[in-house]
């Protein structure tokens, strides 16, 4: 009787576990491809188009500055010369970008501080358009990723944590299912095609990272952006492990990821700004870090 009923709780474990695994396989990787995937891509934000502002909308009145400085950047040899100036300011489209190869990156900085407020806090914008060429996944994006870092200081970055429910590799011209990507730069549409959506990433999915927990980095205080471009052969993985997959291999000239801009949303309220601490006498001794308190 008793092997009976451990058999009857085994059978009733795997009838259990198998049930499971119908449930999650098919929403995670079965009907990749269908546009319905757990993240959303209907969220991208406006930031117009400064060489023909008349073909697209109106820049979303949420942006508070655009991008006004690179601190630096590195590419791989072989690419076609792209000015890094270009990702500064307003989007441009195809021909405003600058292309990172693979794992390039680039760091901005801005005239106004990014800081955790609600909703979105800042944007960015890759090449990325929806395909409409039969044979290479019409209605999917062609567009290639990018992870993203924030910093306070310009020496300690934090990553936005990522995710891929991609299941499989794609060759160099595949399309990519933006609803099975998160928190990745360039999941957005912002071709020459009257599409100038943006990536919003919002400060606030970084609340539990250690460099946020300990200051090093200050949510409310972000003055750098990092923008890497994301390899699309698997050799990278996202926060949960799982290879990251896009457009792969892209031997030409503007291969990677393709940076047009990159906005503010959310500034510091008054309240919210640090305060300078010069030590007991009230004076700044050289090398000493000092911000305005706001009033």
């Amino acid at each position: 009787m008793k092997s009976e009923n451990v058999l009857r709780q085994m059978l009733l474990l795997f009838i259990l576990f198998s049930l499971i695994t119908i449930a999650i396989t098919p929403f995670a990787y079965g009907a990749y491809g269908d546009h319905d995937g757990p993240y959303g891509e209907n969220d991208g934000i406006h930031g117009g188009n400064c060489l023909s502002p008349e073909n697209y909308p109106p820049v979303d009145s949420r942006i508070k500055g655009w991008a006004t400085s690179v601190v630096d950047y590195w590419r791989p040899e072989g690419l076609t010369p792209g000015d890094p100036e270009m990702v500064l300011g307003q989007p441009g489209g195809t021909f405003h970008v600058l292309s990172l190869g693979d794992g390039g990156w680039i760091i901005v900085t801005f005239d106004r501080t990014i800081a955790n407020g609600p909703g979105p806090d800042f944007v960015v914008w890759e090449n990325g358009f929806v395909s409409r060429t039969p044979g290479f996944d019409p209605g999917m994006l062609w567009a290639e990723l990018m992870f993203v870092e924030v910093s306070s200081d310009g020496s300690h970055f934090v990553r936005f944590p990522s995710v891929c429910l991609n299941p499989d590799p794609m060759g160099g011209f595949g399309c990519i299912d933006p609803t099975y990507y998160h928190n990745v730069a360039g999941k957005h549409p912002n071709g020459n095609d009257g599409r100038d959506e943006g990536t919003p990433f919002d400060l606030n999915d970084l609340h539990d990272d250690p460099l946020v927990i300990d200051g090093t980095v200050d949510l409310n205080n972000i003055q750098y952006v990092k923008l890497i471009d994301v390899i699309g052969d698997g050799s990278t993985y996202d926060s949960l492990g799982n290879p990251m997959w896009d457009p792969y291999p892209t031997p030409f000239g503007t291969g990677g990821a393709d940076l047009d801009a990159v906005a503010v949303l959310n500034v510091p309220l008054p309240n919210q700004a640090p305060t300078a601490d010069a030590g007991r006498n009230q004076t700044v001794d050289e090398g000493d870090t000092v911000t305005l308190d706001g009033s």
